[in-house]
């Protein structure tokens, strides 16, 4: 078949069939030919054009009949290329399309060449129904139900949003739990698809944003994990590429599953000290994905107890780190002791107040499956115990009894106590150590000279003589640590 000129306009389009190609040329540098498709029943269609040597030619799709409006500009390539759109969704009524020169090169004139246009058809399945390009005409899904969609065309020259201009987007919109008003978790599955490099967005009611994956490199599925959201309200998800990368032949897939909120596991978005999650029990879970990933959690504090231990034990692939702010915002302690698969302890946060606790991994980690394990408990002792942080003789703990407990805190730890004494007299330091560990043990004069050290290994005691002029310091150094068990000095008058 072939075009039938003039055809320059809607009320002169040439009238085609659905699966039977159609020829045609653009004689002149204006030239544009308009094409009549007659639908009769819901269909998806795979419109393409075939390359012409030294045009760069593109198409628009009109529908409706008496005043026709463009839902889709197609015009991905150079000159020389062919150009196609492989899933338009159309209902009964009147279509258009219009072949004419693209704007990636300058109009020739004069050829010869002819262009062949192809539309195909095939029913509708449980796939997007383009154009769904804006939340406004997102595609309805439903959980657990899987649908597909096409990376096609690259460019939706319609798109005029200064963010990102141009860009093909697919909307879908869901409402996960209507019969619930209770707390969600969502977890959004967007298939690879080769050549292409995909985003994935999730955004809540008021369009705000919930999550978003961008982890992968092309040809690689995105993963939107465990994002908190009310069973009763309206979510949108975004799928998109990076590069304006596109894919004809390929669909993805798209599948959204659902669960009830568990306390102790930890809800997305909780991306700075504004969403933490709040540690209810002593205990929550959590995942580092995607890649940058990081959590963070919020812990009420007691006056009344005020000490606390804190650990994190990740999957025996991942780097963890972990890092505690109080609620100024300021780092109290970052906790980086060991390599992957090393659980993060710091047994001895001195605080009455609230605080938060933030993981993250140290390298490229992720992984959407493998769950970290992050505990807060208070630290109950009768006794006294030091206050981090007393690294330094500035800060040292000041100890008014006759015991006091200690911890390695870090790797390479140091802590330091401070002694007072009426007068001149001899005292005696006795430390016991910690099993599987090895403690440097030494006491100092009034300005923190050394007097003497024993080193200690495991869990036996050893004990220092010596004459202290009013103060004194008692260093405790780590050579080997062990974050577990507490370290004891008692201190007495020598005999």
């Amino acid at each position: 078949m072939v075009e039938t000129e003039p055809n320059n306009s809607f009320d002169r389009a040439t009238t085609i069939t659905v699966g039977k190609p159609v020829a045609g040329t653009l004689a002149g540098r204006d030239d544009r030919d308009f094409f009549r498709l007659e639908i009769t029943e819901p269909a998806v269609f795979d419109i393409e054009l075939s390359p012409v040597r030294g045009i760069n030619h593109s198409f628009k799709i009109w529908k409706g009949l008496d005043s026709p409006v463009m839902i889709k500009q197609v015009d991905d390539l150079r000159k020389s290329s062919p150009e196609r759109m492989c899933n338009l969704y159309a209902v009964e009524g009147s279509y258009f399309i219009s072949v004419e020169h693209g704007e990636k090169d300058v109009p020739r004139s004069g050829s010869e060449d002819r262009y062949v246009l192809t539309v195909k058809g095939r029913p509708p399945g449980d796939e997007e129904r383009e154009p769904n390009d804006e939340a406004l005409t997102a595609n309805p899904v439903e959980i657990n139900r899987e649908i597909t969609g096409y990376f096609s065309p690259a460019y939706n020259r319609l798109n005029r949003n200064p963010e990102s201009p141009m860009r093909e987007e697919d909307w879908f919109v869901m409402t996960p739990g209507a019969d619930t008003s209770g707390q969600l978790l969502l977890d959004v599955v967007l298939s690879g698809v080769p050549g292409v490099n995909s985003v994935l967005y999730l955004y809540g009611p008021s369009m705000k944003l919930l999550g978003r994956a961008d982890a992968e490199g092309p040809g690689h599925g995105e993963i939107l994990k465990g994002i908190g959201v009310k069973g009763n309200e309206a979510c949108y998800i975004l799928v998109t590429t990076k590069n304006y990368s596109s894919n004809n032949d390929v669909p993805y897939s798209l599948i959204v599953s659902s669960r009830v909120h568990d306390p102790k596991t930890e809800m997305e978005p909780n991306n700075n000290v504004e969403t933490a999650n709040m540690i209810m029990e002593g205990l929550i879970g959590g995942t580092v994905y995607p890649k940058g990933d990081s959590d963070y959690f919020r812990y009420r504090g007691d006056s009344a107890r005020g000490i606390y231990r804190i650990e994190a034990v990740p999957p025996l692939s991942m780097d963890i780190r972990v890092k505690i702010i109080n609620g100024a915002g300021e780092t109290l302690q970052v906790i980086d002791n060991g390599g992957a698969g090393f659980r993060e302890v710091f047994p001895n946060l001195p605080t009455g107040d609230d605080f938060y606790i933030q993981v993250y991994s140290t390298d490229a980690y992720s992984d959407s499956e493998s769950e970290y394990r992050l505990s807060v408990s208070p630290v109950e002792f009768a006794v006294s115990q030091e206050r981090e942080p007393n690294d330094v003789k500035e800060n040292a703990t000041v100890i008014n009894e006759t015991l006091i407990y200690g911890f390695v805190s870090k790797k390479n730890d140091v802590d330091y106590f401070s002694v007072k004494n009426p007068g001149r007299m001899i005292r005696e330091f006795k430390l016991k150590g910690i099993k599987e560990g090895r403690l440097r043990f030494s006491v100092t004069d009034p300005l923190g000279y050394i007097i003497k050290t024993e080193e200690i290994e495991g869990d036996r005691s050893v004990t220092i003589r010596e004459t202290i002029d009013q103060r004194g310091y008692i260093i405790v150094e780590a050579v080997k640590e062990n974050f577990d068990a507490p370290y004891i000095i008692s201190i007495g008058e020598s005999r």
